[in-house]
């Protein structure tokens, strides 16, 4: 899994927490229970009876195996009956149990010390979202792209998709950079971006989704920030070999008009 304090990857190891207390000294989960029997002295229900409690929580917990992290990660799964389910035949309980991360609070995600603001703020601050509303933090993943695409392919059409659909077109971009945004823009309407567009409308996502967004986010920043930062460091330091030994720095190459015009 990727740890969401350093997010790195880390092996699975989850163990189980308990709670002491009350007839069971240990027990792997805290239950919920009806606050009792109906006051106008009808049948009970399951709940109120105590067979069936309205709901149960567990929690486990890991250690980051990353020797520069350790941070203790936690999680909580809530179960209740689903809203199938046949009181008058609890005999067999069909549940629906929701997973979601209580430690840290928000999710980190690594970004590269290349990329700044406003890209680096709006970044992280989707990335916290996350688990809080995904729907929030698709939103600001699609203003940080709008603005990528408008920086650095001098594309700013009135929407994202019209930015995207124009990107898309342009074969002088890597295949893999399209096919994503390509698969972006069919995921929903991406009216939320920048402030260009007074009738933007935000549309729900999963988290599976947003994360999705940052993940392309990641590629795009690499494609555009990073590595072109890094190939220039690179030849910075070629070049002072050369200069030392008494030879003449290298010279770019020339644009190829074909791959720049857009």
């Amino acid at each position: 899994m990727k740890c969401p304090s350093c997010g790195e990857i880390t092996p699975d190891a989850w163990k189980q927490l308990l709670e002491r207390g009350g007839s069971h000294p240990i027990k792997p989960r805290a239950e919920l229970q009806s606050p009792g029997p109906t006051d106008d002295g009808s049948t009970p229900t399951p709940y109120q009876a105590g067979r069936i409690p309205m709901a149960w929580v567990e929690v486990d917990w890991m250690v980051c195996a990353n020797s520069k992290c350790g941070e203790l990660v936690m999680r909580l799964h809530e179960t209740r009956p689903s809203p199938m389910f046949d009181y008058d035949d609890p005999r067999e309980l069909d549940t629906e149990t929701h997973t979601w991360g209580i430690r840290p609070r928000f999710g980190v995600r690594r970004i590269e010390p290349q990329v700044g603001d406003p890209y680096r703020s709006d970044y992280l601050e989707a990335a916290a979202l996350l688990d809080i509303s995904p729907r929030m933090s698709a939103v600001l993943s699609r203003r940080v792209l709008y603005d990528l695409i408008k920086r650095y392919a001098d594309i700013a059409e009135y929407t994202l998709k019209g930015s995207i659909d124009k990107f898309v077109s342009n074969l002088a971009y890597p295949r893999h950079i399209r096919e994503n945004l390509h698969l972006l823009r069919e995921m929903g309407d991406f009216g939320a971006h920048t402030q260009t567009d007074d009738q933007a409308r935000i549309v729900d996502v999963t988290r599976e989704e947003a994360e999705w967004t940052l993940n392309v986010l990641d590629r795009l920043f690499d494609y555009f920030i990073v590595a072109p930062a890094k190939d220039r460091d690179l030849h910075d330091v070629w070049n002072e070999k050369l200069e030392a030994t008494g030879r003449k720095p290298l010279t770019p190459l020339p644009d190829d008009p074909e791959v720049t015009s857009k």
